[in-house]
């Protein structure tokens, strides 16, 4: 397992980005050294599940800060269904911009997610959860993430 600590902390949060992490429940020790000193000041355990088959995406580039993601299913979706509940848009510090996220009109195999704009040159991440239903009743077992950064342009 390797980590990267992030460039950014708002307040008392600071954000790590770990990689190549195993399915499975995992301590981290992470310590934190006191500037001022040689002496390690605090020391604080994380506890994190890695789920298993989780489809990651590769990244995306330079997308626009008013993008709106179409998503493609393979199956006809059941119209109706509150999709708010199973996909999301963090960014870096788990802040949803995710307006809505409904069955396009035109197409009823394509999911519309719109967000409101996003800060330039950050990073996001696209989180659809398991639990969408086709119209034929069928589940969609699988979670997806796609992890994006965006830069200042606004064309789509």
């Amino acid at each position: 397992m390797s980590y990267k600590h992030s460039l950014t902390t708002l307040g008392n949060n600071t954000v790590y980005q770990l990689d190549d992490v195993k399915a499975g429940a995992h301590i981290i020790n992470v310590i934190a050294k006191n500037a001022s000193s040689d002496y390690m000041s605090t020391s604080n355990y994380i506890y994190i599940r890695v789920k298993p088959n989780v489809k990651v995406f590769n990244e995306a580039k330079n997308v626009p800060i008013n993008k709106i993601f179409n998503i493609k299913f393979t199956k006809q979706l059941k119209s109706g269904t509150n999709l708010g509940n199973y996909i999301s848009v963090l960014d870096q510090f788990g802040t949803n911009y995710c307006l809505s996220a409904n069955v396009s009109s035109n197409d009823p195999y394509t999911v519309k997610v719109y967000g409101f704009p996003y800060a330039a040159f950050s990073d996001f991440t696209l989180h659809i959860l398991p639990g969408i239903q086709s119209s034929s009743g069928q589940i969609i077992s699988e979670e997806r993430v796609l992890r994006f950064y965006t830069d200042s342009n606004q064309n789509l």
